[in-house]
């Protein structure tokens, strides 16, 4: 059985509109880790606003872990991994 941590709550997104200015927000407010994983990260004005968002919380320390889907986003290893790295430090 998960244990259940108090103080959580869950937001129903049901857009792109909705979703990814909701996920760029937590991104930013994240103080220890993020794990973040997508089917589809394109290297498009969202995907690097995303990118952005992750580059900002390596540099303050968050540990960041990304899961990208290989078939669904199949060149966002050479658009936009180079980008992140330097973050890693």
């Amino acid at each position: 059985m998960p244990r259940i941590i108090p103080n959580n709550q869950i937001t129903l997104l049901q857009n792109g509109e909705d979703y990814f200015p909701a996920i760029e927000a937590a991104l930013d407010r994240a103080v220890h880790e993020i794990y973040l994983e997508s089917y589809i990260f394109k290297n498009d004005n969202t995907g690097q606003r995303i990118a952005e968002a992750l580059k900002r919380a390596a540099l303050r320390g968050v540990k960041t872990h990304l899961l990208i889907d290989g078939f669904g986003s199949p060149m966002f290893f050479p658009a936009i991994s180079g980008q992140l790295r330097p973050a890693e430090g």
